[in-house]
């Protein structure tokens, strides 16, 4: 099955030209109307990954308001990433930042109510952290959830597909979320294996560095469609031959 693919989106007004996208809570905080944004399926994701903390009754709030707008399919509890720099940053240990990260899943679900699905997220220095992590959300993870793997961002693909695969082996019902999941993880069939959905900013990266040479813009949709397009161009075979060597490495 192809990963479904949410291109991150920095211009609301621009969320109507991808079917799906990710909108950072930092770009709607503000706005004052709902004129001019007609996102169709969409995220709202916290921007904890920009060193942003939002006080989550605002972010409840803002995701009530703005779901109303095109189809809200997720709002992501705000994380604490495990990456060495976040680490450094906060002082504190991966397990503080994994118990504030299930503390806010534990808030925020409480305040969004019934009403919008909130999205876990699964954090971890390693393999085994995520593993732990998983144990400590317990029975909070009901069959089927979608569910959230952060601070994947940066680290090498085959390093991602070990933990995905961690994941998978004991919660392979799980649909799983690659945060900053662009091309160069995605086009690793064996990573596409384990993901239902990701999403990725790269495009305006990727942009920024062919400006000078072809005229690009960090903002342009039409750059971050011409991203999203070569995603959903990957093969959508998950190579079926090899399920059962990944299920034997269970």
């Amino acid at each position: 099955m192809p990963v479904t693919f949410y291109i991150g989106c920095h211009q609301p007004a621009d969320a109507r030209f991808f079917s799906h996208c990710c909108i950072n809570f930092s770009r709607l905080r503000n706005r004052k109307y709902r004129r001019g944004f007609s996102p169709q399926r969409w995220i709202l994701d916290a921007g904890t990954f920009a060193g942003l903390a939002p006080n989550l009754e605002e972010y409840a709030d803002a995701a009530h308001r703005w779901s109303w707008c095109g189809i809200l399919e997720a709002v992501v509890a705000p994380d604490l990433l495990c990456l060495p720099q976040y680490l450094e940053k906060t002082g504190l240990s991966v397990y503080q930042h994994q118990a504030q990260t299930i503390a806010n899943y534990d808030v925020l679900r409480e305040l969004a109510k019934t009403k919008i699905y909130v999205m876990p997220v699964l954090q971890g220095l390693n393999s085994e952290g995520y593993k732990q992590h998983l144990y400590d959300y317990g029975n909070r993870l009901s069959l089927g959830a979608w569910v959230g793997v952060g601070s994947l961002s940066g680290r090498k693909p085959d390093t991602i597909t070990a933990i995905l695969q961690t994941i998978y082996c004991l919660r392979p019902d799980l649909k799983l979320h690659g945060f900053g999941c662009g091309k160069r993880v995605l086009k690793h069939w064996q990573n596409r294996r384990y993901l239902w959905s990701a999403d990725s900013s790269a495009w305006s990266k990727a942009a920024q560095l062919e400006k000078l040479r072809r005229g690009c813009s960090s903002n342009r949709p039409t750059e971050a469609s011409a991203y999203s397009l070569h995603i959903n161009s990957f093969n959508p075979s998950m190579q079926t031959e090899l399920f059962l060597l990944s299920e034997i490495l269970c």
